[in-house]
């Protein structure tokens, strides 16, 4: 079994494919813990013994006196590797060491002073070590522990350490930057758990110059202008002086002014001509009911959660850039959102990655065209007026009573091609939709905040109560999720609620793509 210091599993299978896995620690039956609990009192080795008294330990099957003697076992052994280890070069693994014979001791060894003493002295020259050699990034481990575990002494002795560190940095190389930025942040939590405020900031200040320097390395307008902005919020954070953040904001709004002469577009050739004859065989004979119904209701198939994740999974696996964090910037240069490396087995990078695969690929390849083709096909053959759009919003469930004259505007603008004034007409709608149709199957949309009392629940709570209930179609949740409100998508309603929507932006796809949906739930009744 492999041994994970600080994740949520001890232990786990070394050896993990397909065909199956090595063992675990649901593989243990109670005669390997006898062996296991034999072999850790009688082992050669202080590997051995602290390996085998940590897994039995790690079963949560070892019970009375036996666990404060396998923890003191396993600490002491765990402690002579660290010791061995710290002779040399300092590795994660012999980190590792020292946080379980710290984790052991602290349930086997608590009373015993000389241990204790022994310990600590070994962990704080392991730190000096880490910080005097090549791999300072393993403050982070120690800095951990250090939060948990040590007294206020340790923790002022290591703060210092750390801060006398990042001091002496040379800023000139770019990763010793980032470990600058690291070891200044490391140093305000630890004064910060000695409710030393003031020494806090101080070190969450320079954490926050420090990436304004790495800033000013970059060759690259749009990184030089993220790095600055996150250094100018922690520097606020830490309540720098006004002047210098006036100043850090000027700089970057320069900077900002870069960005555009970096971007360029790329071109990708779409073949529209299927869609075309699909629009020409469907809509050129049918009536003007029968031909709303077709636009509203074709290319829906695919709006379907599992299919998508399935899609993204199959997309992720084949891209590099999935094994990195990465930084969505507007076109001015503003931060986002931030993600992480795209983890398979996580539900969230799982729905962010479908949101984005369905934003960035069928809505502009698939959907927009076909609306847009449909749209043209339709005004050669008939005249959308308003009084024909309201008569059957009017008689429609899937539209909320008192709104019935605004979503008709709103779709006969989309009918008319003047698509900003649809979303100025849609975009509010589609909450006050969502809400009526959970209300007619008796859902209560309401929910209580102990300030403000009860008040409607906003669309992506909604789109949140909707997946326990299911009442909105096949496909309806997650298409209004892209569209609306996740981060990841085009997060509409929210960009539109704050102002955030230029003129440019309420004639593009998405726009297109909303009006397609509010038309969809409009007629959903009359399928």
């Amino acid at each position: 079994m492999s041994l994970q210091v600080g994740g949520t599993t001890l232990f786990m299978p070394r050896i993990i494919s397909p065909d199956g896995s090595s063992a675990g620690l649901d593989h243990i039956s109670a005669n390997d813990l006898q062996a296991l609990t034999a072999l850790a009192r009688q082992a050669p080795t202080d590997w051995l013994t602290a390996r085998c008294a940590d897994i039995a330990l790690a079963t949560n099957r070892i019970t009375g006196r036996d666990i404060q003697q396998l923890a003191a076992l396993g600490a002491r052994s765990y402690l002579r590797l660290a010791q061995r280890a710290a002779t040399e070069e300092i590795t994660p693994q012999a980190v590792d060491h020292l946080r379980r014979a710290l984790d052991l001791g602290w349930r086997g060894l608590s009373k015993d002073d000389a241990f204790r003493t022994e310990l600590w002295l070994t962990f704080m020259a392991m730190f000096q070590s880490v910080l005097d050699g090549p791999m300072k990034g393993l403050a982070n481990r120690f800095a951990d522990e250090l939060l948990r575990r040590a007294d206020a002494e340790h923790k002022q002795a290591a703060a210092a350490l750390l801060e006398s560190t990042a001091a002496g940095m040379d800023p000139s190389a770019d990763i010793d930057s980032e470990l600058t930025h690291l070891l200044f942040q490391l140093a305000s939590r630890l004064w910060l758990s000695l409710n030393l405020v003031e020494r806090s900031r101080q070190a969450g200040r320079k954490a926050g110059e420090s990436l304004v320097v790495r800033a000013g390395r970059a060759t690259s307008a749009m990184v030089a202008s993220y790095w600055m902005a996150q250094g100018i919020a922690e520097l606020r954070q830490n309540h720098a002086p006004r002047e210098r953040i006036r100043e850090l904001q000027r700089e970057l709004e320069d900077v900002r002014l870069c960005i555009n002469d970096e971007m360029g577009e790329i071109s990708t050739p779409v073949d529209t001509r299927p869609i075309h004859a699909w629009v020409d065989e469907h809509l050129a004979t049918t009536d003007y009911p029968t031909s709303l119904m077709r636009i509203a209701f074709s290319f829906i198939g695919y709006s379907d959660f599992t299919a998508e994740v399935e899609h993204a999974k199959a997309l992720k696996a084949d891209y590099f850039s999935a094994r990195f964090g990465s930084t969505e910037l507007d076109a001015d240069g503003v931060p986002l959102r931030s993600q992480p490396p795209f983890d398979p087995t996580d539900p969230e990078h799982l729905e962010t990655a479908a949101i984005e695969n369905v934003c960035q690929t069928r809505y502009t390849f698939l959907l927009a065209p076909f609306i847009l083709t449909s749209m043209r096909k339709l005004s050669e053959r008939f005249s959308s007026s308003f009084n024909d759009v309201l008569s059957f919003v009017g008689r429609s469930p899937g539209a909320p009573e008192g709104h019935h004259k605004q979503i008709a505007r709103g779709l006969v603008a989309g009918l008319q091609h003047e698509w900003d004034t649809a979303g100025i007409n849609l975009l509010p709608m589609v909450e006050p939709m969502v809400r009526a149709q959970l209300k007619a199957h008796g859902i209560n949309t309401l929910v209580f905040n102990k300030v403000k009392g009860e008040q409607e629940r906003s669309l992506s709570e909604l789109l949140e109560l909707d997946d326990e209930v299911g009442i909105l179609p096949r496909g309806l949740n997650f298409e209004l999720k892209a569209l609306m409100t996740h981060r990841a998508g085009c997060n509409l309603r929210n960009r539109y609620a704050h102002g955030l929507l230029t003129d440019q932006q309420l004639v593009t796809h998405p726009i297109v793509i909303t009006w397609w949906v509010v038309l969809r739930m409009v007629l959903e009744p009359y399928r």
